[in-house]
C-alpha cells in the first residue's frame, strides 16, 4: 500500500468518497494498492462549493450564456465548423448564437444536468411559424447541434436549426451524428459522388 498525497489528491479522494463510501465520511480506502484518506462529508461539501465557484469565475461566459454563446466567437476566430469541416467561418452564423436565440424570443430559458455549473441546456419555444414550431419539453440546441446541424452544413436560420434538433431530440437521434451524416452527404453530391 503506497500513501497516495499529491497534486489531485482532493478530488481524487472526493470521487472515490462519493463512489465507495458513500454513506461512511471520513476513513481510508485502498484502490489498486493505493491508500486514500478520504475527506469528511463536511470537507466534501465544502470542496464541492470551492471547486463549483472556480469553475464558474472560470467561464463566466459559459456560465451566463451557455455553450450556445460560443457559436459567434468561434465563428469569428475561424473555428467554427462549417461546410462539412471545409471552413471555420460560416457567412451569418452570428444568427445561431446564443445572443441571437435570445433576441428572437427562440430561447426562453436553461436547464442543466446534475451539478453542473454551466447550464448548456436550452429550453426554447417557437409558436405561430407553422414548420418551425417546437415545444419546450424536447430542449434546444447546445453549441453542439448548432454547430452540426447548422453552420456545419451551411444553415444559418436559428428556426430551422431549432426545428432540427427538436425532430432529432423527438426521434431519439443524435444532433452530431445526424448534422455531420447530413452535411457529408451534402459535400457528397456538390462533388458528383
Amino acid at each position: 500500500q503506497v500513501p497516495f498525497r499529491g497534486p489531485g489528491h482532493d478530488a481524487l479522494a472526493a470521487l472515490l468518497d462519493g463512489v465507495a463510501q458513500r454513506d461512511q465520511p471520513g476513513g481510508a480506502q485502498v484502490v489498486a494498492g493505493l491508500l486514500f484518506e478520504l475527506p469528511s462529508r463536511d470537507r466534501l461539501e465544502e470542496l464541492a462549493r470551492r471547486m463549483a465557484k472556480e469553475r464558474m469565475d472560470r467561464a463566466a461566459g459559459l456560465v451566463t450564456m451557455g455553450t450556445v454563446g460560443t457559436v459567434k466567437p468561434f465563428n469569428l476566430r475561424g473555428v467554427l465548423p462549417s461546410h462539412n469541416f471545409l471552413d471555420g467561418f460560416s457567412e451569418g452564423a452570428e444568427a445561431l448564437d446564443g445572443t441571437s436565440l435570445d433576441a428572437l424570443g427562440i430561447r426562453i430559458g436553461r436547464d442543466t444536468c446534475y451539478a453542473c455549473a454551466i447550464r448548456c441546456k436550452q429550453v426554447v419555444k417557437i409558436e405561430g411559424t407553422g414548420k418551425y414550431d417546437v415545444r419546450p419539453e424536447y430542449g434546444g440546441p447546445e453549441y453542439e447541434g448548432l454547430g452540426a446541424l447548422g453552420s456545419t452544413c451551411g444553415v444559418t436560420d436559428p428556426y430551422a436549426v431549432t426545428k432540427a434538433n427538436t425532430l432529432c431530440n423527438q426521434y431519439g437521434l443524435d444532433v452530431i451524428g445526424v448534422g455531420v451524416t447530413i452535411a457529408c452527404a451534402m459535400e457528397a453530391v456538390e462533388k458528383g459522388y
